[in-house]
């Protein structure tokens, strides 16, 4: 009884150092921090949804997802612009990357890229999706 007992505490601390690590190493959100703000610009085949920006070291990442509208499966034709704003709304950066479907059921599309700079506080991430090659939105 006394090994399973010794057994059970050191899963659990494992289980315990596993969590904090990995949450020590996420980086700093900037977003939960109120350092950026994020602008998110829908398009009639795609509406942007969950957007993070985490700071480490000095790197800044940008992730998200875009989901097909009308809502349902399938092909989410286009790609994203991503523009930093500073706080007066000169823009510092413009960039775009394109997304992909973790499967053909998927009905979401995650995206990924690497910001040049960090952004000053007080800065806007504008997110916008654009429907196949055009830049049209919303």
């Amino acid at each position: 009884m006394n090994s399973y007992n010794n057994t059970l505490a050191t899963i659990v601390a494992l289980i315990t150092f596993s969590i904090l690590t990995g949450c020590a190493t996420m980086g700093s959100d900037l977003i939960r921090d109120h350092t950026v703000k994020i602008e998110k610009v829908s398009s009639a085949r795609g509406t942007i949804g969950f957007v993070s920006v985490i700071q480490e070291g000095d790197e800044v990442t940008l992730r998200g997802e875009v989901r097909r509208r009308p809502v349902g499966r399938g092909p989410i034709p286009g790609h994203i612009d991503v523009e930093v704003l500073d706080p007066s709304g000169t823009t510092l950066e413009q960039m775009n990357t394109s997304y992909r479907r973790h499967s053909i059921k998927s009905r979401y599309a995650k995206f990924y890229t690497k910001l040049g700079k960090i952004p000053p506080s007080g800065s806007t991430i504008r997110v916008t999706h654009h429907y196949a090659n055009s830049h049209e939105s919303l």
